[in-house]
């Protein structure tokens, strides 16, 4: 049976890497009575995979993974038997069946991850706009019919066009935040750090001189709220309850 989770990551795990995730949920499944199903061979491992590895500082109110399990309880029943295996910081909000597709990537959340939604907060004073002059100049951004700025890739830094993958950008003046809807996944990732300094350069807002790069955790607040498909559709849509 195919399962996917869907779970939070806040507090000081938020600064906690994959890979020790990873480990924490096999561990969390195993002490909670979660029959896995492993790998065949020499090696075996669980059936698991995660949709988009989350960096580490984000929060995020929308990660998944996936597995498989030989037999299960109704979703409640499993959700609260993982919550309480739960650290503070981590906690599951959905365990639903996924339906059998056939093909080598099926319906797995790593390879349907198309959109990611975030809420984003600036948390440097130098950006003194009051917050109708934010929220308009917003609008004035995503009206551009190209926004340039530096991507590193594995072999070089290169100059690129965002625009076509920024699909959402406002600013909520009553909750101060930016809510962004940005491409995901392997063939494109667009990153909210890199909408937010192309935005600044907009507004020509100078957080910090020129050649330094600050941790991103000391001029923004980031949580990403949902991952979703090309066509908008969240990841925990994708399933249903079991009874």
């Amino acid at each position: 049976m195919k399962i996917r989770v869907r779970f939070e990551k806040d507090g000081g795990l938020r600064f906690v890497g994959h890979l020790d995730v990873m480990r924490f949920f096999h561990k969390a499944f195993q002490r909670a009575g979660v029959q896995v199903r492993f790998t065949e061979g020499f090696h075996p491992h669980p059936v698991m995979s995660f949709a988009s590895p989350l960096s580490v500082g984000l929060r995020s109110r929308g990660e998944y993974l996936d597995t498989e399990v030989e037999v299960s309880e109704n979703s409640r029943e499993m959700t609260e038997r993982l919550n309480r295996e739960m650290v503070p910081g981590i906690r599951v909000t959905q365990f639903r069946r996924l339906p059998e597709v056939e093909g080598k990537k099926g319906n797995s959340a790593m390879a349907l991850v198309g959109l990611a939604d975030y809420r984003v907060k600036l948390i440097s004073e130098k950006a003194d706009f009051s917050a109708s002059e934010m929220a308009e100049k917003a609008v004035h951004f995503l009206e551009c019919p190209e926004i340039l700025t530096w991507r590193k890739t594995k072999h070089r830094e290169e100059e690129t066009d965002i625009r076509p993958w920024i699909h959402r950008f406002e600013f909520v003046p009553e909750t101060e935040e930016f809510i962004m809807r940005l491409s995901a996944g392997s063939e494109s990732n667009c990153k909210p750090e890199t909408v937010m300094s192309a935005f600044l350069e907009f507004c020509g807002i100078s957080l910090f001189p020129e050649g330094e790069a600050p941790a991103r955790e000391s001029w923004l607040s980031i949580c990403r709220m949902d991952l979703l498909t090309a066509d908008g559709i969240s990841l925990g849509d994708l399933g249903e309850d079991i009874q």
